[in-house]
């Protein structure tokens, strides 16, 4: 079982084995996530460090299922066990709720998750001040469903601030999201918008420099998007709303043996579809 760790500091000797299992977010030159976020979110602001530590830990996961190749493609992948250790100021609120954690884990990616909380101090780090004091925060991917979303959620608050939240895979997709937002500020009168454009993933190399493996079937990243827009919602202390279709919403599986992250595989052959259509009536829920 492979057997990960998330670390804030690293000294400047490591070994090929410590190397393969460590992951280091420190705004160091050998850190393994492309980001301009530090590993205590300052230029979010005040964000609780609760909410810090949840981001760190949805970090690890995505590094650790991005690092662990899959023995099978498409909807059949094999199950893989995964450790993962991550760094907390108290490990008694997270040791409390750790093995529904790695329940809800195995649903999102298919996979046997151990999580084990270590105590740790946080780095210090400048704080941004608040840029603009919001009544909503939205998640925007991009795509139509997150931007009916805003798009409500614009409406709703009738001259209320807002955030939108936007997590930055693939870099391709940034100025998709950021037209969308200019979209909705253009199409409707309202007050004022603030958008989030959050990059953070794993990059290609490991603390040593030599690559990582690559594993492309990433359901755990749904978990950072997630993680993202709690902290910044959680500077105001306001709602985070979730703009998902129904359906996808709802995640139905496709027979008796496929649940959570295995009922949506990567394909769909087009023999499954025949002549039927589906369609789907998108919903902002809070």
């Amino acid at each position: 079982m492979p057997q990960y760790r998330l670390r804030l500091s690293l000294g400047t000797r490591v070994t090929a084995a410590d190397a393969a299992e460590t992951f280091l977010w420190a705004k160091d030159d050998r850190d393994t996530f492309v980001t301009r976020l530090g590993p205590s979110l300052g230029d979010l602001g005040p964000v609780p460090r609760l909410n810090i530590e949840l981001v760190r830990l949805a970090a690890g996961v995505l590094a650790a299922d991005r690092s662990t190749p899959r023995r099978l493609a498409g909807s059949n992948w094999s199950s893989r066990e995964i450790q993962l250790t991550t760094p907390v100021v108290d490990a008694a609120p997270w040791d409390s709720i750790r093995d529904r954690l790695a329940s809800l884990l195995g649903f999102l990616s298919g996979d046997d998750w151990t999580l084990r909380f270590l105590k740790s101090r946080s780095p210090k780090e400048r704080v941004a001040p608040v840029a603009q004091h919001n009544e909503r925060v939205v998640l925007l991917s991009g795509g139509a469903d997150s931007a009916i979303g805003a798009l409500i959620c614009r409406e709703e608050l009738d001259g209320g601030s807002y955030a939108l939240v936007s997590h930055v895979s693939a870099t391709n997709l940034s100025p998709i999201q950021g037209a969308v937002a200019k979209a909705v500020d253009r199409l409707l009168p309202g007050g004022d918008q603030l958008h989030h454009q959050i990059r953070l993933g794993r990059g290609r190399r490991r603390v040593d420099g030599r690559p990582f493996p690559n594993e492309f079937t990433t359901r755990s990243r749904s978990l950072l998007f997630l993680s993202l827009g709690l902290a910044v919602a959680s500077v105001d202390g306001v709602e985070l709303w979730i703009p998902e279709n129904g359906f996808a919403s709802l995640n139905p599986p496709l027979g008796a043996d496929q649940r959570g992250s295995v009922s949506t595989p990567q394909r769909i052959p087009r023999s499954w579809l025949g002549s039927a259509s589906f369609s789907a009536r998108s919903a902002c829920m809070p």
